[in-house]
């Protein structure tokens, strides 16, 4: 399924042929602005098996901080040495950085919030591969794919049709559209638990500490 059967399928949910000319706000750029929310609501809950990517990245000489770290990078996991042929060890950076030796090859990187900083200071080109977790582009054209499984992708429909209800409820009662609304949104969380619990996801706490599944996170989103 694809973004714009995923739109069309949440306003199927709410609009009829014989109430479309009592609702508002029952364009395709509402939903889709309300599906994107979902999208990175689910992301933010700990998805990140489906976002693992690499890239390479140059120490450039006399330059502290990398210029070329991907614009999507959300959560670093490793910078792997072309020339060490190993993983690049890695400083808190709360400590003082000393470089390990005079020869101006990298031995090291910080994280300072999206630079990557390398010491000593590099003398020379150096080129590394970053494996990261890339955030969620937004989902704009019809042949967008989700990030996540097909089998999930039901996920989107409900909590579109959520906010979609919200505005313009079933019953044309617009006193009290929670009701209607409800079950949608009652069907996005189960389902996002659901997916969590599942065989396709891999929860990541272990191996990225602060970024992995938070059995509380459903209780703290703003929906």
């Amino acid at each position: 399924m694809n973004f714009g059967e995923i739109t069309d399928a949440a306003i199927a949910q709410v609009v009829s042929v014989s109430m479309t000319d009592r609702l508002v706000n029952t364009n395709r750029d509402f939903v889709q602005t309300m599906i994107n929310k979902g999208y990175h609501l689910i992301e933010r809950t700990a998805l990140w098996k489906f976002s693992e990517r690499d890239a390479e990245i140059t120490a450039a000489p006399g330059t502290r901080v990398c210029a070329d770290v991907p614009a999507d990078l959300g959560v670093p996991l490793m910078v792997y040495s072309n020339r060490l042929r190993t993983p690049l060890g890695y400083h808190d950076e709360r400590q003082r950085f000393q470089p390990l030796d005079q020869t101006g090859k990298v031995q090291e990187y910080a994280v300072w919030g999206d630079e990557f900083r390398f010491y000593p200071l590099p003398t020379a080109n150096e080129t590394f591969v970053l494996r990261y977790y890339g955030t969620w582009a937004d989902l704009s054209n019809d042949a967008d794919i989700p990030v996540i499984p097909a089998t999930f992708h039901d996920l989107l429909i409900d909590y579109g049709t959520y906010h979609l209800a919200l505005r313009v409820p079933p019953t044309g009662d617009r006193y009290l559209p929670f009701s209607s609304a409800q079950p949608y949104l009652e069907g996005f969380k189960s389902g996002l638990m659901g997916m969590l619990a599942s065989d396709l996801v891999m929860k990541t706490f272990d191996e990225v500490p602060n970024y992995g599944f938070n059995e509380n996170v459903l209780g703290l989103m703003e929906w």
